[in-house]
């Protein structure tokens, strides 16, 4: 299991990549079905506030109820620049995540 992984657009995706983040920017019609895939391999699902605006309305209810991993929404960074505040992103929202369960 992951800590942390990223779904998004393409930019941001390599961003977080490059900080060590698992990361996928899967094309708007395939994005539920990542975020249902990654959503039982992570402790947290990081994406942007456009990302999730993007799923079906059902699914980002499912995941606003807290069944799953926990849900942060990072900025969009689109920089390689940006790697250093892409880790300290997630090193803080992973201060806040519950334990993984074994």
């Amino acid at each position: 299991m992951y800590d942390v992984i990223f779904i998004g657009d393409l930019l941001d995706a390599r961003a977080y990549c490059d900080a060590g983040i698992p990361s996928y920017a899967p094309p708007v019609g395939l994005l539920a079905e990542r975020v249902m895939a990654e959503r039982r391999r992570c402790r947290v699902l990081a994406m942007t506030e456009d990302t999730f605006a993007a799923l079906p309305a059902s699914l980002a209810r499912e995941l606003r109820e807290g069944n799953g991993p926990q849900i942060t929404f990072v900025p969009e960074l689109h920089a390689e620049t940006d790697r250093d505040r892409a880790r300290d992103l997630i090193d803080h929202c992973l201060t806040t995540a519950p334990a993984a369960h074994a």
